[in-house]
């Protein structure tokens, strides 16, 4: 850990100013990328309830998110990011989105069923999905290449003749193992999110509050409360005698996104959705009110 501390430290000395700027695109890369994916995430539930008509919440945030979304401003951040090669298909959902929700509310579900039927929306959503997912967070090669090049002919970088040759190897380690790191993150932050409905509580360092697991992954979960919690705060979520400790990653209207602290196996997941025995549960079977205040404590620290 400690060594790739110091090759990320060589990246920040000497890195130039094109450099910054590239990651700077990543991070915007990032986060567009993030809420494409909220969107898509969004758009399944929406689609899955016009067949079911049990979720109607899915309508409710489908209208929200459309409403917190305009399409342009959301086409000019596709662009912005340097992911132009998702903007037709994210265009063309949006369109559908925005004709679908309107028939719903305006009309009813089942005429907003035959609407989506009928302008194709499943197969926009699919080719959507194609798009979008296989997407690696941060991907800016291109641009990261042309910089690595550039460093060993900058007059700008004032690099002591007999060091040149270790300190560029070390920098191009460095930022080898930095851009691995962000990449299986992009990947691990795609893992599957299985739509559920579990109830639950909510404890925090400000206290205890009801909330709904709504959907849930091997790496965390979302949930929906009437609490704020700040990003980089810690909780535990109880269900039935059972709990997880996390951190929260996003807050965003009722809903948080919980990153957990250890990840689940799919046995381990498998038995929180189908609501197994306890010895089945991987983070013990201490209810809210058995846990030993202590306990509480060392688990809510950051």
């Amino acid at each position: 850990m400690m060594t790739r501390v110091l090759f990320l430290v060589f990246v920040v000395l000497l890195t130039p100013v094109p450099a910054k700027a590239a990651a700077e695109r990543q991070r915007e890369n990032c986060k567009v990328q993030t809420q494409l994916l909220v969107l898509l995430s969004e758009a399944e539930n929406f689609l899955k309830n016009l067949d079911t008509g049990k979720d109607p919440q899915a309508a409710d945030k489908m209208r929200k998110r459309l409403d917190e979304t305009p399409v342009a401003d959301l086409m000019r951040s596709v662009k912005a990011a340097g992911i132009e090669s998702a903007g037709g298909a994210t265009l063309t959902l949006m369109n559908h989105l925005h004709t679908v929700s309107g028939t719903y509310q305006h009309v009813g579900r089942e005429k907003a069923r035959r609407v989506a039927a009928n302008l194709g929306t499943r197969a926009a959503l699919s080719e959507y999905k194609s798009v979008i997912v296989p997407l690696p967070c941060g991907d800016d090669a291109g641009d990261f290449r042309t910089n690595q090049t550039g460093l060993g002919t900058s007059p700008k970088i004032a690099i002591p003749q007999l060091s040149v040759l270790v300190t560029l190897s070390l920098l191009a380690l460095g930022m080898l193992l930095h851009f691995a790191e962000k990449r299986q993150t992009a990947i691990d932050r795609r893992a599957h999110r299985i739509p559920c409905l579990i109830p639950c509580t909510v404890q925090s360092p400000k206290g205890r509050h009801p909330a709904e697991i709504v959907d849930i992954s091997q790496l965390g979960a979302q949930i929906k409360t009437l609490s704020e919690y700040k990003p980089g705060s810690r909780i535990i979520i109880y269900f039935g005698n059972h709990f997880l400790t996390g951190t929260v990653r996003w807050h965003n209207s009722n809903y948080s996104g919980v990153e957990f602290e250890d990840r689940l196996s799919v046995a381990n997941l498998s038995a929180i959705l189908h609501g197994s025995s306890a010895e089945d549960h991987p983070t013990g079977t201490s209810s809210q009110d058995a846990m030993p205040e202590n306990v509480v404590h060392n688990r809510l620290r950051v």
